[in-house]
């Protein structure tokens, strides 16, 4: 008997480090001043930054609204999935 392997892939948005923190450069905004627009804490776009935490959907939103950008350009999609078989 044989046994088929199975791949099943998923796949999660995170937010984009480098090009918000460039973006934001480029706009000539400090953290503090994406963060006040945003409606989140300074530390909390430190660490989106820093690539150490991830964010929700509506901060995504506000974050790229701010920032003049889509969604899309400040996030990127990491595939996440199993093997079995």
């Amino acid at each position: 008997m044989s046994v088929a392997a199975t791949h099943s892939v998923r796949y999660v948005v995170r937010p984009n480090p480098e090009a918000i923190k460039a973006r934001r450069y480029e706009l000539g905004l400090a953290a503090q001043d994406l963060a006040a627009r945003a409606g989140i804490s300074p530390a909390f776009v430190s660490a989106i930054e820093a690539g150490t935490r991830g964010a929700s959907p509506p901060v995504l939103k506000r974050l790229a609204d701010e920032l003049g950008r889509t969604v899309g350009e400040i996030t990127t999609m990491q595939a996440i999935g199993e093997n079995t078989g």
